[in-house]
């Protein structure tokens, strides 16, 4: 479980929308596979609350079969970017490490940037798009004692 959390911290510290409003919500498809088995899930992101320099967050993780796991924390403002910074990274892909790429999920087609890292004993590729927290797909793999872990985000739209 606890590299779904990190998933979490990847989604929501890449950048998202500035002035997080109480109620805006994301919600990802996961799929987290380990060796040759796999199982699906959904993460849910939502702001529940905002002050002048923190927001907070609910998070919800549920995988087919087990008890969703429900999280709360705080953040700072600084974990969003602004929808300008969002449309800068897109139109200067190139520029900040990434890729152009249109990617298909289950909310419908978007333009991307496509960032990939490799550190911290994982690669990592996050699609940057206009959708709420800025990501229309999270791809993570590493190397664990049990095998190979892969987990797959697909940004699903709201609801």
């Amino acid at each position: 479980m606890k590299f779904v959390f990190a998933l979490i911290a990847a989604l929501v510290a890449a950048p998202g929308f500035a002035a997080p409003v109480v109620g805006e919500k994301a919600v990802f498809d996961v799929e987290l596979k380990l060796g040759a088995n796999a199982v699906n899930g959904t993460l849910a992101l939502e702001i529940i609350q905002v002050e002048a320099d923190k927001f907070s967050i609910r998070t919800t993780v549920a995988f087919d079969g087990q008890e969703p796991n429900v999280k709360e924390e705080e953040r700072g403002m600084a974990d969003y970017a602004d929808p300008v910074q969002v449309e800068q990274i897109i139109a200067n892909c190139a520029a900040v490490g990434g890729s152009p790429e249109k990617v298909t999920v289950p909310a419908g087609e978007f333009d991307t940037c496509k960032i990939s890292q490799v550190g911290e004993g994982a690669a990592t590729e996050v699609w940057v798009a206009r959708v709420p927290f800025a990501n229309a797909q999270y791809r993570e793999v590493r190397m664990t004692e049990n095998g190979m872990m892969e987990i797959t985000a697909k940004y699903r739209g709201d609801k």
